[in-house]
């Protein structure tokens, strides 16, 4: 096994990537890329001809401004080492925690407060499947946006559908009332919550959204936008199996 050790100073980071080259009498099968940093985090990935896949590995929570620097190190590293990377595939199982301790999507969440997926809007990420993707983005706009659909849900509807704790009924029902739409809505509590993901499952998932078989293409596009602070991330095993599949071609 050959290793080539490259350090890269981004921002205020400093990243240290460990490339190693896999051969067997001397034909290469695989390249093993390791990318850690200053957090508690590091990132494995495997790339290979037939299948490659990459596992976030993590002792505590990670901020998210972090994780989207060394994720996006990491992805433009190995595009550049292999131009032959044009695309990598993932399920989308990263978690987020709620007021309440509880591991919810992140994909929800984002998907309730910004109308994306936290790896569209960082990564420009989308289903693998472009009219289900196109399906999915056109349902979620109007989920969020019509007032006909949040007119027509009755606030004992809501609660059928999203199964918040009981102590939030009350104090929900006012900010429910309050809203034309259920952007609006969730906009005014501004908070991670569980029953985001009964409302989303509710209404996308199955025949339009699903957290499988997403694609992130290859080059990354420059992204000028500053980073958003959110809760932090937690990448745990417990939770979520992070996985991703690169295609060379």
């Amino acid at each position: 096994m050959k290793s080539i050790i490259t350090t890269l100073n981004v921002g205020n980071h400093t990243f240290v990537i460990t490339d190693n080259t896999l051969s067997h009498n001397g034909d290469v099968y695989a390249r093993n890329i390791k990318i850690e940093g200053d957090c508690a985090i590091y990132v494995i990935a495997t790339i290979s001809i037939h299948k490659s896949s990459f596992t976030i590995h993590e002792t505590d929570y990670v901020a998210e401004s972090f994780i989207i620097v060394l994720l996006r190190t990491l992805f433009e590293y190995i595009h550049k080492q292999i131009p032959t990377v044009t695309q990598i595939t993932f399920d989308d199982n990263t978690t987020i925690e709620s007021v309440n301790g509880l591991p919810i999507p992140l994909c929800h969440f984002y998907m309730a407060f910004y109308g994306k997926t936290w790896y569209e809007k960082h990564f420009n990420a989308r289903q693998s499947d472009p009219i289900k993707h196109a399906a999915y983005k056109t349902k979620l706009y109007n989920v969020l946006h019509s007032k006909v659909l949040k007119t027509d849900t009755k606030y004992i509807d809501f609660l059928q559908i999203s199964r918040p704790s009981i102590g939030l009924i009350d104090e929900l029902e006012y900010y429910y009332a309050a809203s034309s739409t259920f952007s609006e809505f969730f906009h005014s509590i501004s908070i991670t919550v569980e029953w985001t993901t009964h409302f989303m499952e509710y209404y996308l998932h199955g025949d339009v959204f699903s957290n499988t078989n997403w694609i992130i293409e290859f080059p990354l596009e420059n992204r000028d936008e500053p980073y958003i602070s959110t809760p932090n991330i937690r990448y745990s095993k417990i939770y979520k199996d992070f996985g991703v599949d690169v295609y060379m071609s």
